[in-house]
């Protein structure tokens, strides 16, 4: 059976709510891009251009190399992605995610960053042991060890959005609060 293909975000999507990549896959319509879109863009340009004149030492680093709007491939896990940011040392590899969010990182964060790990991983055949999420309004970075029970999470969430998109099925979801506010799926959605 021919591999379904998968981005990144649709980890992230699935995470916060499956029925974003139901949406996408199985019944594609046209969804608006939100405030939090649009702004989330402009600040990852203004960020990406702060980062390019800043040290390394906000990630505990002297010396590094970084890389960024990284496109990543694996064939593997037919999975794709482009990464915010890449710092590379002698002796690793580390992926870098920028947030327009002053909240902790929640779960689907979490698995993105692993998921680009395992992108990072399969493009320059180095492990990767840990990556950071940059949280644009509070200028913090926190740093996600990355979990064999994490990449076992992601490994798992690719089976189940291929599943979901080859059944066609509407998923059902426990979310009906603010989440539903802010997705570009809203219109359709309806549960809200």
């Amino acid at each position: 059976m021919e591999q379904i293909p998968l981005t990144v975000t649709d980890i992230k999507k699935f995470t916060y709510c499956p029925r974003t990549v139901y949406y996408k896959y199985c019944q594609p319509v046209h969804c608006k891009t939100t405030y939090k879109m649009r702004i989330g863009e402009e600040e990852h340009r203004t960020i990406e251009t702060r980062e390019r004149k800043r040290t390394l030492q906000r990630y505990d680093l002297h010396k590094g190399e970084r890389s960024f709007k990284v496109k990543l491939l694996s064939d593997r896990l037919g999975l794709t992605g482009i990464l915010d940011m890449m710092i590379r040392t002698s002796s690793e590899i580390i992926p870098v995610e920028f947030k327009n969010s002053i909240n902790l990182c929640g779960l689907s964060h979490k698995y993105q960053l692993t998921a680009y790990t395992l992108l990072l991983e399969d493009c320059y055949d180095q492990p990767v042991k840990r990556g950071f999420v940059y949280q644009i309004p509070t200028n913090e970075i926190q740093q996600f060890i990355i979990t064999r029970p994490m990449r076992d999470y992601v490994i798992k969430t690719i089976s189940q959005i291929r599943n979901l998109i080859r059944a066609e099925r509407f998923p059902d979801t426990k979310f009906a609060d603010k989440r539903c506010r802010d997705c570009e799926y809203q219109n359709y959605c309806g549960d809200v």
